[in-house]
């Protein structure tokens, strides 16, 4: 299995899932993402479309933050469409409204591809879904040149 990626629950594949999604919290790019080349690979091996979920969560951010994601969202949009995936963006006023959509979604996954960040909530909101949805659900480190995971110790510069 690929350094990058770990398995957060035990389920297989969804034989009658009709995409796979890639969740996006964290890496918000299309290019230079492990993730988004991990899903399309899985969904390529599969013969299914990947549905790209952006998820921004209004609750506990500030608007730097909000403006930041919402400026990206057009470009996001066109590059995600030009890789030949579906995207959907969703702005939720709360986690809990934002797992409601993403549950709903992942009612017709193959599998699930999400963000593997260390940062605050991310962790434990991934094991939650995962141990919620009954299909694979696989985390991806996009977010250095070396997986976080291959670190012996926590590293400081």
């Amino acid at each position: 299995m690929n350094i990058r990626v770990r398995k957060l629950n035990e389920n297989s594949f969804h034989s009658s899932g009709t995409y796979v999604i890639y969740r996006i919290r964290v890496n918000r790019r299309s290019s230079m993402n492990f993730g988004l080349d991990f899903a399309i690979e899985t969904a390529n091996q599969a013969g299914l479309p990947v549905l790209v979920l952006e998820e921004c969560i209004s609750e506990g951010s500030n608007d730097r933050f909000h403006t930041f994601v919402l400026e990206g969202v057009p470009e996001n949009a066109k590059n995600f469409r030009k890789a030949g995936t579906g995207y959907i963006f969703h702005l939720a006023p709360t986690g809990i409204s934002a797992r409601k959509v993403f549950l709903k979604l992942a009612r017709q996954a193959f599998a699930v591809i999400a963000d593997d960040y260390p940062g605050s909530g991310f962790r434990e909101e991934n094991e939650q879904s995962a141990s919620t949805v009954h299909c694979a659900y696989q985390v991806v480190d996009s977010n250095c040149i070396v997986p976080i995971n291959e670190f012996e110790k926590r590293e400081y510069a």
